[in-house]
Order: structure tokens, then sequence, then C-alpha cells
């Protein structure tokens, strides 16, 4: 049968969170709890295929404390993970293209997924390729990679990175506590 994403609570005990999918039955799609917040708000993946889908897309979910939501994926991946949710519900990822292989760290802020290879000038990065950690303050942690011939084709780097809000960035501006601004490597 499919797995699912549950959560553990002292009144009910397991509780199925569910899946995106729209299928029906015993392999009706699966779901994946990665990470929860201090209010049992919870990150993960599930498949969001529709009844007779195969290879569906997966897209990162947000499980809010009644419902799960589809955070679906940035344009150009076909797959998105909430590896990690603050307080505010801002999740940090990983989101991928699986037809080229190519990965990428993104985040999602309330509203749309970002890309967070838009943020590393001046580092010597050539990509980050997965977030794995969101404090409330908004920094992220992850891995990347130094080697611009491993082309973010793995979900795992070889260097460890930090980015932290800041006042100003060269790709726009994100609109999130704590601090206006983009993000600056630390």
């Amino acid at each position: 049968g499919a797995a699912h994403a549950f959560l553990y609570n002292t009144t009910s005990g397991m509780v199925d969170l569910g899946t995106l999918s729209t299928r029906i039955g015993p392999n009706s799609g699966s779901s994946y709890g990665y990470a929860i917040n201090a209010s049992g708000w919870v990150t993960g993946t599930s498949n969001t295929g529709g009844p007779g889908t195969f290879n569906q897309p997966v897209d990162a979910f947000l499980y809010n404390g009644t419902s799960m939501l589809d955070l679906g994926r940035p344009q150009g991946a076909n797959f998105s993970q909430g590896n990690a949710i603050n307080a505010s519900g801002q999740v940090a990822g990983t989101c991928t293209n699986t037809n080229t292989g190519l990965a990428f760290a993104c985040f999602y802020n309330g509203v749309s997924w970002i890309d967070l290879n838009n943020y590393t000038s001046g580092s010597d990065l050539a990509c980050l390729v997965n977030a794995t950690g969101i404090n409330d303050a908004g920094q992220i942690v992850g891995s990347g990679s130094s080697n611009s011939q491993q082309n973010c084709s793995t979900t795992v780097g070889n260097r460890a990175f930090l980015l932290t809000p800041g006042p100003t960035t060269a790709v726009g501006t994100l609109s999130f506590p704590p601090t206006p601004g983009g993000y600056l490597f630390t």
C-alpha cells in the first residue's frame, strides 16, 4: 500500500495527513512528512496525480493543523519537497526537474517558490542544491556545490551554506519578516 505522512498527538494518537493525490484505492498516492514546527504544522512531499496517473508530479505540502495544502512547484520543476518549516509557515526545500536531473535549493515564502540560486552573487558556490533548515529569523541553511562541473545534478552538495535575510538584493525584494529585502550570503 501507499505510505502516508502522519502526526502523533496524545489525544488522538496517529493522525493520517492524507495525500494530495485524487487517486482512490490502496495505491492512491503517498505522502512523507519531513519537518514540524512548534504549532504542529508539517511540511513534506506528496504525489499529486489523479486516477490512472503514473509518473505523477510530486509537490511539497504544508499541513496547517486541519488540511494538507499543495505548495506546488516553481517553474521548470516537476518535483518539490519541503525539508524544513519555521513558525511563520515558510518552507525551505529542494526542487528538481526530474527530466534533466537538475536540483536546486528553494524557499516557499507563503505565496510562491523562490530559487535560492538567485542569491549566490559574491559566493564561490556554483549552485545551491538543497535547503535543509530555516529558522524563525528566516535564515536558511543547506548544501551547495563549489564544483561547476557538478551542474546541480544531485541533491547532495559538497559545501554548506547560510543565507540571511538582508536589506538589499540584486534580483528584487522578498516580502516576508523580519526585514524586507533579499538574502545575503554569510
